[in-house]
């Protein structure tokens, strides 16, 4: 059986109708497997960007909006300009 990752295109031409039907069908299952370990990978890449926002989501949430937005809570501190933990 032949190596298909030591073929070069030179080698292809040199090869029998039926030797050539080999190496397609070796290249088409290769091909397929790498297909499945993407879909994979992308599956994986998506449930963690998922994560990664909701994380981010609860840490803003719990921050009071470190990004400058107003949950409403401070927004009583920032008016009176008081602290009732003080």
């Amino acid at each position: 059986m032949l190596n298909v990752h030591e073929l070069k295109a030179q080698d292809l031409q040199r090869l029998s109708p039926g030797t050539l039907a080999e190496v397609a069908a070796q290249m088409r299952q290769h091909i397929a497997q790498q297909s499945k370990q993407i879909d994979s990978l992308a599956q994986a890449i998506k449930f963690r960007d998922v994560k990664i926002e909701r994380i981010t989501f609860e840490l803003r949430r719990m921050s009071g909006g470190a990004d400058g937005g107003d949950d409403g809570a401070g927004s009583a501190l920032k008016v009176t300009g008081t602290n009732a933990c003080a």
